[in-house]
């Protein structure tokens, strides 16, 4: 009988030990293939970056405050975060929150044109509609990434858009995951973006109306990194197409995601640039004592089989620097007018920026797998 017991006890453990292998492999990818930073010698370090923001009085952000009565649904409120938490519940009225329901727009207005009838929003597109509205109301607010690590390896999904809201009472960003209608807080203090990734997620309060424990679950893989723009605008010409993207000190960006490549990145380890006010004047001091690296992919179809087709240039200052030297796989110094095609091939790829064409100042290895 105790045989039997045994040999039933047994069965169990390998049934149960190849349901959980074959769910690990149901959410992930050989990691025998992809993009691979195995040195990243390029983290910014300095913070003399000039941020743009959306103009208060533009036509647009009063035409979206006109047509969707915002500025009537904040009569009466001073505080910023009484206002947020007002156009919040708003965004949350309008659309549900479904990851698939992608609009393809990056204004609030055409987002809402697109998904109006169906009612279902991506993360993306409620934190555009979400920060648009608040800005028509007076108030500054951002959208922000949380990524995923391994995010190229991932069936799911490797991102989680949310939006960051300037208090003037508290002088500080705060975070709202406005697809999931969550704020956070430690000490009954809202925590910004950075904040939150650099917290326990047991360790913080949790204001959301349903599935907390689900959810703490869920946010937590996302607090790999975090980026920001640094050109704001959602309409017009863009002064800049580059992110400053957050990594703790020891974590390797990823240049690869599930479906995409990062945004052209400066890639940090201080949260410094993140606790920015947006009221504050910018002045160019010219205080960066090197130039960093900024990668950027080209479109998809100008890929060949055994070639990825990159754009590099080189950040100093807050402008593309335009002129310095590049050495790419050990090849000698070349001079570069502002950028640069790199043709990442297959296998190691060794990357070396000089500013004298001497002296090197900064290095990237990326392992490309296929």
């Amino acid at each position: 009988m105790k045989s039997v017991v045994k040999k039933g006890i047994l069965i169990l453990i390998i049934v149960s030990a190849f349901g959980t292998f074959a769910f690990g492999c149901k959410n992930s990818v050989s990691k025998s293939k992809g993009v691979l930073v195995e040195k990243w010698d390029n983290i910014y370090t300095g913070t003399n970056i000039k941020f743009y923001n959306e103009d208060f009085e533009s036509d647009y952000l009063k035409s979206l405050s006109n047509e969707y009565e915002l500025s009537s649904k904040v009569d009466g409120l001073e505080k910023d975060m009484d206002k947020a938490e007002q156009i919040l519940e708003w965004t949350n009225e309008m659309f549900e929150f479904n990851k698939g329901s992608i609009s393809g727009k990056e204004d609030a207005k055409s987002i809402i044109d697109t998904l109006k009838d169906a009612k279902k929003a991506s993360d993306k597109d409620m934190s555009i509609v979400f920060t648009q509205a608040l800005r028509s109301v007076g108030v500054q607010a951002r959208v922000g990434e949380f990524k995923v690590k391994d995010g190229q390896f991932n069936k799911k999904d490797s991102s989680l858009y949310i939006s960051e809201v300037w208090s003037k009472d508290l002088n500080k960003w705060v975070a709202i995951d406005v697809a999931n209608n969550a704020c956070f807080y430690k000490d009954d203090i809202p925590l910004s973006a950075i904040e939150l990734l650099k917290s326990d997620i047991d360790t913080i309060g949790i204001k959301k109306s349903k599935n907390l424990g689900k959810y703490k679950k869920e946010i937590s893989k996302y607090l790999y990194s975090y980026s920001i723009p640094i050109d704001n605008n959602f309409i017009g010409v863009k002064k800049s197409n580059s992110f400053i993207n957050y990594l703790p000190e020891g974590n390797m960006p990823e240049i690869k995601g599930l479906k995409s490549y990062e945004n052209p990145s400066l890639y940090v380890n201080s949260s410094e640039l993140f606790e920015v006010s947006p009221y504050k004047e910018y002045s160019n001091a010219k205080s960066d004592d090197k130039a960093t690296f900024i990668l950027m992919k080209k479109d998809p179809s100008a890929d060949k089989d055994e070639e990825l087709q990159f754009v590099v240039g080189a950040f100093k200052d807050s402008s593309m620097v335009k002129e310095y030297y590049a050495s790419v796989d050990g090849m000698e110094y070349y001079k570069v007018n502002q950028y640069f095609d790199l043709k990442l091939k297959i296998g190691e790829n060794k990357i070396i920026l000089s500013e004298d064409g001497k002296t090197p100042v900064r290095e990237i290895i990326i392992n490309y797998k296929k």
